[in-house]
């Protein structure tokens, strides 16, 4: 099969994940960023009524995967919720430099986005009760914490690395859900979304010996220990051969749940090297089996139940210890009251400081009026004198006409004296 470079450009990895803590529930706690939890969130979101939802961006557009073939009308309701508050995010803050009270000031501006956030809840008022009462009080969670991240994408700060502290999204996230550049993966029947999704990473991401950015998958529950075993085996032989992982998941829950075999590991497919593949499968099955060999085949190994399984609570992620926020915009790391305070005493050093510069400018242009109303003084003063002056030149010109007349005379006597003489 031919393969093509694949040129697609892929968002990076999130800054300070640490591939450790996709481990089993088990394992000491791991502080999972904040970047890694909204993922899981937004898959909680699309999970919709479905088992489980994945969700991971690549290139540019939102993969979105549910345990089901067939993509639901809530997928496409929870886009437009999204897309509408991406539209209203950027003016949030408008106007936040003026307000006299932060928390009042947040509270007005969320009204509106908790507006559509409640004509969205009450549509699927009907998932409150039955089988699927537990996920519809944990939507609000979800719905409250995902908007929340888009709306600290405009935090009136320039320090982005703090805003991604605070959990706001990237601006290229930002940019998807806004426009709503997504693909539902339908996948095969029985496989577990966030394999459909390294499926479809697989198809695309065709030549691996290219190294991309790891990939995070998020899902809406820990995965499953057949999941997240194959997700490891792929990452392990990648890592081997091409120095690079593939993707990350944030952790399992231990228990194995029945899954169908994902296309890129069905020989028949092509979909990658056969032997990758081969070497993915013998990773796989060497971590089912430890040192039995009791499944023989990838098929019987994803077939693996475990019993006693595990509880619908054991199955989610850690929760998260910050509280569901009353309205939307505060930050945790930092003070907005501080910051506002700032900006006033900043402004004011400024308005003195523009004081300064006129009142120099000022002084400046009266000495200048000063200093050539002086020097005209001088001009005038200077004319004046001359004027008062006598003028003495005309006085010696005639006393030197004089003396020149005199001396003539005075020749003019000797000459006579000298010829009387001489007669």
């Amino acid at each position: 099969m031919r393969r093509e470079r694949d040129e697609r450009r892929v968002p990076p990895r999130p800054s300070g994940y640490d591939s450790s803590s996709s481990s089993s529930s088990r394992a000491p706690r791991v502080d999972t960023p904040i970047e890694i939890r909204r993922l899981s969130s937004l898959a909680g979101l699309f999970r919709g009524e479905d088992v489980c939802g994945a969700v991971c961006f690549y290139g540019n557009e939102l993969l979105i995967s549910t345990n089901s073939t067939e993509e639901s009308q809530f997928i496409g309701d929870i886009l437009d919720y999204l897309s509408e508050v991406a539209r209203q995010a950027p003016t949030f803050y408008n106007g936040i430099f003026e307000a006299k009270n932060i928390n009042e000031f947040l509270e007005q501006k969320s009204e509106m986005i908790k507006r559509s956030e409640g004509t969205f809840l009450n549509k699927y008022k009907n998932l409150s009760r039955g089988k699927h009462s537990s996920y519809y009080k944990d939507l609000r969670k979800y719905i409250r914490k995902v908007t929340d991240s888009i709306i600290k994408c405009y935090l009136p700060i320039k320090d982005d690395a703090t805003k991604y502290e605070e959990g706001a999204l990237s601006k290229q996230i930002l940019n998807i859900l806004r426009s709503k550049r997504y693909q539902f993966i339908k996948g095969s029947e029985r496989v577990h979304a966030e394999l459909k999704i390294l499926e479809y990473i697989l198809r695309q991401h065709n030549n691996l010996e290219r190294r991309i950015d790891t990939l995070h998958i998020g899902v809406s529950k820990q995965c499953c220990d057949n999941c997240y075993k194959l997700i490891d085996s792929v990452n392990e032989v990648i890592l081997e051969r091409y120095e690079y992982r593939l993707v990350d998941v944030r952790s399992s829950h231990g228990a194995a749940f029945r899954a169908g075999v994902p296309g890129f590991m069905i020989r028949e497919n092509d979909i990658i090297d056969e032997r990758i593949r081969q070497e993915i499968e013998n990773r796989f099955l060497s971590k089912i089996n430890g040192a039995r060999s009791e499944k023989r085949t990838i098929e019987a190994a994803l077939s693996r139940n475990s019993k006693p399984s595990v509880t619908g609570e054991e199955q989610l992620h850690r929760k998260s210890p910050s509280p569901i926020p009353d309205f939307y915009g505060l930050p945790r790391k930092f003070s907005l009251e501080r910051l506002v305070e700032k900006y006033h005493e900043r402004r004011e050093r400024s308005e003195v400081l523009i004081e300064r510069v006129e009142d120099k400018e000022e002084s400046r242009e009266g000495r200048e009026v000063k200093g050539k109303d002086v020097g005209e003084e001088k001009v005038v003063m200077a004319g004046k004198r001359k004027r008062e002056e006598p003028d003495t030149s005309t006085k010696d010109k005639s006393k030197e006409q004089w003396e020149q007349r005199v001396r003539s005379e005075r020749d003019n006597k000797g000459k006579e004296k000298s010829s009387g003489l001489g007669s």
